[in-house]
């Protein structure tokens, strides 16, 4: 088929802009095109192909570019260009449209379908209409050879159309069914835990009432009604009837330093989301003194959160507080004897019994006090150490002695001690010992490592990868190394003696672009005693060019001399290595342009200039279309080779202060600055240089001796704008990008504001949503179904979306939305939450009604949705048996084995399943007799046009026949009229719903109607 039509066969004359603009966004809110095959209307094509005799049958969609084939009987391709479409004149037509022959029509005879290879002769197509009247495409049958078309095939064929249509109509009218059954659920489970929480209030109020000894208070907020127990007037010292008017309390009673912090703490708590309340404040007894008091309480709240009503009680702290007094008084005079001393106290008879020791003491010998006294002196003092009897014999010489011995710990480690001990007499003429004692082995294995140290290193300074220095600074200001180590060598190429006098000739190897830097910097550390630190180039005459650091500690003589201890090693490796890790960091590995990070960082630096300048500058974000064809086709060397060629051709085309960056698989960003101070000028040129680039991309790539050529599709934004941020620009850029692809390819987009209302508002609908499900925005209704002779027999539930800014909310609006995000999930779950709950009441009301609920394929194949049901079944007590799951005939296609394992496993526990719209989806006899159901809804598109229409009526016969057979419960729906109800009943349908009989109305009303007292 030819890319581009010739001039000489016409296309449909150019719809009007407002009725196209209406027609496409019809065809696009029922969310058909590039969808999977759909097995009704693959039936209903091939019936057509079967009736007409012809080896083509098409269900054909018309978007704004091209024809797309929603079902095919007898072509290989699913897409034309809309500009070769006979559909696009005959969807303009009110009836059907016929070709009898298309070389003979001035309207195709040039068409390529016609003279090329499709061969295309006769063709008849009948409009595919919405209940609106937009015409989303055809249901159409062609034929290689010429032929006539009677009215009677003209009418079979519109017959059939509406049909299709029907089916297309069910389809989205099932999504929207599916949000009314989720919208409910959430208010009633809502409704439940308030009350639940009430009652638990209530019943904790109770048992403080009667338990607690402290005086208990209620304030209701809304009216300001108060009310205080007897218990709490008599701390203060009121006799039951005697207190102060609660118009006056806070007056009378709170001490005037804390009125403020009260009321200021209670109005802070009342206003965030707490639930309890405490404070400490006085209260004035009737004496005239002040009583401290713990208030502490409950804050009731409502759904919204808003404060109704305070309870609690109040708790007279003056005994506490005389208690905590005189603990605290109690423990400064024990911590001001045991805890002053970091040392060890332990205080003994002249025998040597212990008889008290600090917690220093204890902390040492890992021992508690009670442990130490039970020990034997010489089982914490170790017998055999020589300088303990020496050090007690000298005690009892002089009086007092002072020096190291051994001390064992309780877990038998010894340690060493430095000890002062001393002889006194009490006051009562008693006999005692002080024994002070510090733990000494941290110093000594100090002093083991300083002495371990110094030989290491004088080890290190022999051994170590780089060179060890001292160097001075004189008065006079010439440079002496008094010690170097032998690492000099691999760090300069110089022996220690021969830098000795003189280490100026070191400085021959610094590079010379680092000389100066490397001389300030020991210029700045020896005038303001700094540590040296800087990172320096040298070329030696073996090793070439290498990178230095030096580490140094500078420190003044008393001469003046400036002294520095210090390091110098080899970076050479790590500097190499940060080379690399910023090029991996910054730079796209695959072509070597800069990649994300470093994009932003330059559209940052690129927009700050801007702002500050007032030059315009463009950022493009480039696509490559069918790059994924190549890389597919030819593998990913050819698509790396690709890439990297036209990364290298955009980088040559563009100006060096320009910046090309690839963000990833074939998408590329170029930003140019500095496009002048004109903002129309500015996109001249950024449009300029996108044709530019576009044309770089058309010409053919030669790879492995094979030539590929690649097209770009690019989105346009300039800056500055106000308010911009540079993620704003790359979503702008980015949204036009794909502009352009929907437009054709190829081509090149600016950013316009409306591109990005499209993708706000679905986030938006996706965001409310989330809060309506938390919300209280969501209600359940119920649509009640009658048996054949009237008798309400169950309900369908259904779920609206009451938005407070919005309003009501189509489902056709927030399902898609739920279904593509998951909130579907969550909805499904509340509202068989809502059904079972509901089945509970009507149980208790001896009103063994069924209700229906839809499941949604994505909830059904959850991991735990069986554990799910499982458990809303056991929480709530809800009759299984009456519960009745809806799911679309999609469903039993997908994951069969797993589908049949999984409803096993529901119909065990006494749930029942039904297909809901029976007859519009894969209706496979195979399938129905491998599933446990237990009922099939009838599509109300059946229903409707029943008796009159023959087609139908047969049809809905043949499923009540089929069902009889399987021995399935059915429900038909969408029954409206008094004839449509007979004819079913007559028919032997079991079961209607529909207006004919009950609108939906809110299920709590509903619920109400039937579970009333008689």
């Amino acid at each position: 088929m030819p890319p581009n039509r010739p001039a000489s066969w016409p296309s449909a004359p150019p719809p009007d802009d407002a009725v196209e603009r209406a027609r496409l966004a019809a065809l696009h809110s029922y969310a058909v095109l590039d969808t999977p095959p759909d097995a009704a209307l693959d039936e209903l094509t091939q019936l057509a192909a079967r009736i007409f005799q012809v080896p083509i049958a098409l269900v054909s969609l018309l978007d704004e570019q091209r024809q797309w084939f929603k079902s095919r009987v007898g072509v290989a391709v699913a897409q034309t260009p809309r500009s070769l479409a006979f559909c696009d004149h005959a969807m303009r037509d009110s009836g059907v449209t016929v070709v009898s022959d298309a070389r003979n029509d001035p309207r195709f005879r040039d068409n390529p379908l016609v003279h090329g290879q499709a061969g295309m002769r006769f063709y008849a197509g009948a409009p595919l209409r919405t209940p609106d009247g937009h015409a989303l495409g055809t249901l159409c049958v062609i034929d290689r050879e010429p032929r006539q078309f009677t009215a009677h095939e003209c009418a079979a064929l519109a017959v059939l159309s509406r049909q299709v249509m029907n089916q297309l109509e069910l389809r989205r009218r099932n999504a929207l069914l599916q949000a009314a059954l989720d919208e409910q659920a959430t208010q009633h489970r809502q409704l439940q835990e308030l009350q639940h929480q009430m009652h638990a209030r209530e019943t904790r109020l109770e048992l403080v009432l009667k338990g607690a000894n402290d005086g208990w208070w209620d304030w209701d907020l809304r009216t300001g009604e108060r009310h205080h127990s007897a218990r709490g007037w008599a701390m203060l010292g009121y006799p039951e009837g005697e207190h102060p008017p609660y118009e006056t309390i806070w007056e009378e009673l709170i001490h005037p330093e804390d009125r403020l912090a009260m009321a200021t703490s209670l109005q802070a708590t009342i206003r965030s989301p707490a639930t309890h309340y405490a404070t400490e404040i006085r209260l004035r007894h009737r004496d005239g003194s002040y009583v401290p008091v713990l208030s502490r309480g409950h804050i009731l709240r409502d759904e919204r959160g808003h404060a109704l009503r305070l309870s609690g009680t109040n708790t007279d702290l003056s005994e506490r507080q005389r208690a905590e007094r005189e603990r605290e008084a109690t423990q400064a005079n024990f911590e001001l004897l045991f805890a002053t001393s970091m040392d060890g106290v332990m205080q003994t008879r002249p025998d040597g019994e212990l008889l008290s020791a600090n917690p220093a003491a204890c902390a040492m010998l890992d021992l508690s006090e009670a442990e130490i006294r039970q020990r034997d002196p010489h089982e914490l003092m170790a017998a055999d150490d020589p300088r303990l009897s020496q050090l007690l014999g000298e005690r009892q010489r002089l009086g007092r002695a002072r020096g190291e011995i051994t001390m064992i710990r309780g877990n038998g480690e010894r340690f060493e001690v430095e000890v002062t001990t001393a002889s006194y007499t009490t006051p009562g003429g008693e006999q005692r010992a002080s024994l002070v004692f510090r733990d000494v082995s941290e110093r000594h294995r100090w002093e083991q490592r300083l002495k371990d140290s110094l030989d290491m290193l004088n080890s290190l300074a022999r051994r170590v990868p780089g060179v060890l220095y001292q160097m001075q600074l004189h008065p006079d200001g010439h440079l002496t190394m008094p010690y170097a180590s032998e690492g000099m060598w691999a760090i300069y190429e110089h022996t220690p003696e021969q830098v000795k006098q003189d280490p100026t000739i070191l400085l021959r190897h610094v590079h010379p672009d680092d000389i100066s830097a490397l001389l300030h910097s020991v210029e700045v550390s020896a005038r303001s005693l700094t540590p040296w630190h800087h990172e320096f180039r040298v070329r030696l005459p073996q090793q070439g060019l290498r990178w230095r650091l030096g580490d140094a500690m500078p420190e003044r003589l008393a001469d003046g001399c400036v002294v520095w201890y210090g390091f110098i090693s080899d970076i050479t490796e790590r500097k190499q290595t940060e080379e690399h890790t910023h090029r991996l960091a910054y730079y796209d590995a695959l072509t070597g342009l800069p990649n994300r990070r470093l994009l932003i960082d330059r559209i940052a630096h690129a927009l700050a200039s801007a702002q500050r300048t007032g030059q315009f500058g463009a950022l493009m974000f480039l696509d490559l279309d069918n790059f994924k064809h190549i890389n597919d086709a030819r593998g990913h060397s050819v698509g790396d080779a690709l890439l990297q060629q036209v990364a290298h051709n955009l980088n040559r085309l563009l100006r060096a202060e320009d910046t090309v960056a690839r963000l990833g698989g074939d998408e590329f960003v170029v930003l140019i600055s500095d496009m002048g101070p004109h903002a129309d000028q500015a996109a001249r040129s950024a449009l300029a240089v996108a044709e530019k680039v576009r044309a770089a991309l058309d010409r053919p790539h030669e790879i492995e001796g094979a030539r590929y050529s690649t097209t770009g599709s690019i989105g346009l934004t300039l800056f500055p704008r106000h308010g911009s941020a540079v993620e704003d620009l790359l979503r702008e850029a980015d949204t036009a990008m794909y502009r352009a692809k929907a437009d054709g390819r190829n081509r090149t987009a600016f950013f316009q504001i409306e591109m990005q209302a499209e993708v706000e508002e679905r986030l938006s609908i996706e965001q409310d949503l989330k809060e309506a499900l938390l919300g209280g925005q969501l209600e359940a209704y119920a649509q009640s179904q009658v048996d054949s002779v009237g008798r309400e027999v169950g309900a369908e539930l259904l779920v609206r979306w009451h938005h407070p800014t919005r309003g009501l909310v189509s489902p056709a609006q927030f399902i898609p939305v739920a279904e593509a995000s998951g909130l579907i999930v969550a909805l499904g779950q509340w509202m068989l939450r809502q059904a079972c709950d509901t089945l509970v009441r009507l149980q208790a009301a001896g009103r063994p009604l069924t209700l229906s609920v839809n499941v949604s394929p994505r909830q059904f194949h959850t991991d735990n949705f069986v554990a799910q049901m499982r458990e809303v079944l056991a929480r709530s007590g809800a009759p299984a048996g009456q519960l009745v799951i809806e799911v679309t005939e999609g469903l039993l296609i997908e994951h069969i084995d797993d589908t049949v394992a999984r409803m096993d496993e529901l119909v065990a526990m006494g749930l029942r399943f039904s297909i809901d719209d029976f007859g519009t989806g894969y209706s496979s006899l195979a399938y129905l007799k491998r599933l446990p159901l237990y009922e099939l809804k009838i599509d109300k598109g059946f229903v409707q046009d029943t008796p009159e229409d023959a087609g139908d009526t047969a049809i809905v016969r043949a499923i009540l026949a089929m069902a009889r057979h399987l021995k399935l419960n059915v429900v038909a729906d969408g029954v409206e009229t008094e004839v449509q109800s007979r004819f079913l009943a007559a028919s032997g349908c079991p079961v209607m719903q529909g207006y004919r009989f009950a609108r939906p109305e809110p299920l709590a009303a509903w619920l109400r109607q039937r579970v009333r007292p008689h």
